[in-house]
């Protein structure tokens, strides 16, 4: 069972919207619909990955740009509560982990369905999946929480995406006059967020055993400096400061500038 460890804040009485990623999120992706509606589609969003010209860039980009308005309103809303929630209480720095594993995710799910389609055509794009998985790591995360009691339960949310995969309904892909867009990589997010769930206990676990081996190793190493310090003090105390050799008084200074800074 996952617990919430490590919280910034307990009750939701103490919530308060930290999010500075989500809102960096959807103001880029904002923007960008903006431009697209200001330049045409093909010209204002040249990065949707696309089966027939896949690029580095419009992979990573792609989980930026909206097929239409409802789309980016429907997904950003999404992401901005959930989201929002996820990074209240785990971070940023954590969040956009969580943000970038199902968004690329997602986005490799939907190259590899567009190069086994016989149909080409600009495949999906959009933070869908993120929002999907957002929801299903909130409900995994935070079930009491007050946003997550108007849902169902996320067992049961998974189940159903799940039983949609297994009876191939999200396989179908939708065709529109030279374009094909697919529904299995936005559902693709909530087995991405299931297994970040698994894996950012090992990863954070891993992380703080880092963390204190660094610790313990600054630690060590300010004891050995002080330690010999110690020593050459003691050997200039009997027998002067001209007794040191290069090295040691090098060492000294160092010693020196390194207490100074702390």
């Amino acid at each position: 069972m996952v617990q919430p460890s490590r919280d910034r804040s307990e009750s939701d009485a103490s919530f308060r919207y930290r999010a500075p990623a989500v809102v960096l999120f959807f103001a880029v992706s904002l923007i960008l619909w903006l431009l697209g509606q200001g330049l045409g589609v093909e010209k204002g969003y040249p990065l949707i990955l696309d089966a027939r010209n896949p690029t580095l860039a419009s992979f990573f980009s792609s989980h930026l740009f909206h097929l239409n308005g409802f789309h980016l309103s429907f997904t950003l809303l999404i992401v901005l509560i959930a989201g929002g929630i996820l990074e209240n209480r785990w971070g940023t720095p954590r969040f956009v982990v969580f943000y970038l594993f199902t968004a690329w995710g997602t986005a490799l799910v939907a190259l590899v369905c567009g190069l086994l389609s016989e149909q080409t055509g600009h495949l999906s794009c959009g933070a869908t999946g993120v929002a999907l998985a957002s929801v299903v790591a909130v409900g995994l995360f935070y079930p009491d929480h007050r946003v997550v009691r108007i849902l169902p339960p996320t067992k049961h949310l998974a189940w159903v995406l799940v039983f949609l995969v297994s009876t191939g309904l999200v396989l179908l892909p939708a065709w529109q006059p030279d374009r094909v867009y697919f529904y299995l990589p936005q559902v693709s997010g909530v087995a991405f967020a299931l297994v970040f769930v698994r894996l950012d206990p090992i990863c954070v676990n891993l992380l703080d055993r880092w963390r204190a081996k660094r610790a313990r190793g600054r630690r060590e190493k300010a004891v050995a400096m002080r330690l010999r310090v110690d020593e050459l003090l003691d050997k200039i105390s009997s027998s002067g400061y001209a007794s040191l050799t290069r090295d040691e008084k090098t060492f000294l200074r160092h010693a020196s500038k390194h207490y100074r800074m702390d």
